[in-house]
Order: structure tokens, then C-alpha cells, then sequence
């Protein structure tokens, strides 16, 4: 799982259906 304190990246890709911003991927870094 997840701890806080961890960096995560979060990548946000235009949502061509027009639901606006969506989660295109998510690393942990």
C-alpha cells in the first residue's frame, strides 16, 4: 500500500470525452 510521505507523481493526460482531467498514470518515485 501507499505510507504517507511517499512521492507520488501523478500524470494528467486532457480527456478527449471531455470529462476533463483524468489519471493517466501514477509512479511512485
Amino acid at each position: 500500500g501507499l505510507n504517507e510521505g511517499d512521492k507520488i507523481t501523478f500524470v494528467l493526460e486532457d480527456d478527449s470525452r471531455g470529462r476533463g482531467k483524468q489519471c493517466a498514470q501514477i509512479e511512485l518515485a
